[in-house]
């Protein structure tokens, strides 16, 4: 998959699918997933604390997720 194509699909089940979704792109490949702490957790890995990762809320609206602003999510995951 493709990182648009990663993008298109996060950005579409965010907003339809009222939870929302990371893209990080990993080997090459762009990826999405549901945000939850083990994903978040591997997209922080994947990207390490120098580059960034993409957050979708439930709105469709992406954020850009640097290392502080994912341990956020990273936290907010967990509470619920």
């Amino acid at each position: 998959m493709t990182i648009q194509d990663a993008h298109a699909t996060a950005k579409r089940k965010a907003r339809y699918g009222h939870r929302p979704w990371i893209v990080w792109q990993e080997n090459g490949a762009g990826r999405a997933e549901p945000a939850n702490a083990e994903k978040i957790k591997a997209a922080m890995l994947a990207t390490g604390t120098q580059r960034h990762f993409h957050g979708y809320d439930t709105t469709g609206t992406g954020n850009i997720l640097k290392w502080r602003m994912a341990l956020t999510w990273l936290r907010n995951t967990k509470i619920k």
